[in-house]
């Protein structure tokens, strides 16, 4: 029997990833929901999409640097209690 994890507020960080061609506009509904319940929510725009940075080497974009760079991400903004939510990334 798996306990059941209770999550407050103040400890709770949502990541919402989008899928390719997307950008994180895809979860505004999301966003303004959780921003609406005090919930903090993290949805960068992966490489190359939204607002990010588009660089010409092709090697930017492999699954292992975006990877790292969510990484990076979840480094940076991950708390006690974490809620990773996407879509599409195959």
């Amino acid at each position: 029997m798996t306990p059941k994890m209770h999550c407050r507020k103040s400890v709770t960080v949502v990541f919402m990833i989008h899928g390719v061609g997307g950008s994180s506009d895809v979860w505004q509904a999301q966003l303004d929901c959780f921003n609406n319940c005090g919930i903090e929510v993290v949805a960068p725009d992966l490489i190359g999409h939204g607002f990010s940075s588009a660089p010409r080497d092709r090697s930017a974009y492999e699954f292992t640097e975006i990877a790292q760079d969510m990484v990076a991400v979840f480094d940076r903004y991950c708390k006690h209690c974490n809620v990773v939510v996407g879509h599409s990334y195959g």
